[in-house]
């Protein structure tokens, strides 16, 4: 909450799990809040709950290592009928032009999604993705649209566009 207290940041926000979604949307009032996930495509999608925080996903983007601690760990799961939404689509309907902060953490299709935004519409300046074991990919691809690897935040990376890289690393990272 510190961003949209302090900087009066607004944005748009995905929580596929609906509890989850109804608690940011409480939270913060300056953004739109979706009941739903940003995909490579609209319609709707096979989508797995897991009775765990932070495990639920579109299956077929489960890695096997994904599967197996679900197993492992005996986690319940629930498979719904989930909405997907287009980011840029969803932009578009706010006149959004430039996104100071894009966030990605989906459990596995992350590379998918990266791979689906229109870069020339919208200016994302700075992304953290989680990585997911798809690093090398990741940052191989956000290279091909202008980016740098700046900061690595535990499975999360922070990706700058390389010509803000110079006032990143002045500013002390």
């Amino acid at each position: 909450l510190f961003f949209e207290k302090t900087l009066c940041w607004s944005g748009l926000l995905f929580e596929p799990m609906a509890d989850e979604q109804k608690n940011h949307y409480n939270l913060r009032i300056n953004s739109v809040s979706y009941n739903g996930a940003v995909c490579d495509r609209e319609g709707t999608r096979k989508f797995t709950k897991v009775a765990w925080n932070g495990w639920s996903g579109f299956s077929d983007t489960f890695s096997a290592e994904h599967w197996a601690g679900i197993q492992r760990n005996r986690y319940k799961t629930e498979e719904v009928d989930m909405q997907c939404y287009l980011l840029n689509k969803e932009l578009a309907k706010y006149n959004v032009a430039t996104v100071d902060l894009l966030s990605v953490d989906v459990e596995g299709h992350e590379l998918d999604i990266l791979e689906s935004l229109d870069y020339s519409a919208v200016d994302f300046q700075v992304i953290l993705v989680e990585e997911n074991g798809n690093g090398a990919k990741l940052s191989a691809f956000l290279r091909t649209k202008g980016y740098t690897g700046y900061i690595e935040l535990g499975s999360d990376y922070a990706y700058v566009k390389a010509a803000y890289a110079d006032i990143a690393e002045a500013a002390g990272r």
